[in-house]
């Protein structure tokens, strides 16, 4: 019986009651949990570990089981506490990266372009030189803008002097061919591949970003599964 009280096992206190190493093992389940809770389990409904240090909840099952009042339940011998320590935190580990991989959430993904905010525009007129006109946009248009806009809809009817690949860009300003008769014409055509292209540039952007978020969602389901296989496999084996 010689024991600290405060870690004895109830074989302990009692009279003619065969004490073995079962008891030092008790007294490691009230240490542990201490560890943690500060705290001296008394009785049921003490304080876990789980309360305090979520990340170490799977200690929790091992606490109850040292902590049995019959000897018989407790573990066997330390090399089985270890084995269960290991299995356990394993398995935790497990769950726990399972259950943020389901937490996660696919934002949905915002589409921030200056083009699409703020469409590029014909301003200005800025000069007629040697059949030719130059006029100035709102903006300087990226190299996929102007993919599309060398792209118009065949329903233009493009004059000889006035088609898309015939337009130099030089930041805002551009220059395309106009002859005196045809200036405006070509200016009003001009005007019509560039609403076309802002169009068609805003589809295409909205297409690839709902794009990235399908695979996005893709991805987080794959990672889900993968997550799931691997918590089913790992507590499925027994050491």
């Amino acid at each position: 019986r010689l024991a600290n009280l405060r870690y004895s096992a109830p074989e302990q206190r009692q009279k003619r009651v065969p004490v073995n190493a079962s008891a030092d093992l008790f007294s490691l389940g009230l240490i542990l949990n201490e560890l943690f809770t500060k705290e001296v389990p008394q009785g049921t409904g003490f304080k876990t570990i789980r309360s305090v240090a979520p990340e170490f909840a799977y200690l929790d099952d091992v606490v109850e089981k040292l902590v049995r009042q019959n000897p018989s339940e407790r573990y066997a011998n330390v090399d089985e506490i270890k084995r269960e320590l290991i299995a356990r935190n394993i398995e935790f580990v497990a769950q726990q990266r399972l259950d943020v991989t389901k937490r996660q959430v696919i934002p949905k993904f915002q589409i921030s372009d200056p083009l699409i905010d703020e469409p590029v525009q014909v301003v200005a007129v800025e000069d007629y030189n040697n059949r030719s006109l130059t006029v100035k946009l709102s903006t300087d248009p990226n190299t996929k803008w102007k993919q599309w806009f060398r792209k118009p809809d065949t329903s233009f009817s493009s004059t000889e002097s006035m088609y898309p690949n015939a337009c130099t860009f030089n930041g805002t300003q551009v220059t395309f061919p106009a002859s005196e008769n045809n200036a405006q014409r070509n200016l009003d055509m001009f005007k019509s591949y560039v609403k076309f292209a802002n169009e068609s540039y805003r589809q295409r952007v909205m297409r690839e970003t709902q794009e990235e978020e399908r695979r996005a969602r893709e991805e987080l389901q794959r990672r889900t599964q993968q997550e799931e296989e691997r918590s089913n496999v790992l507590k499925s084996l027994q050491v």
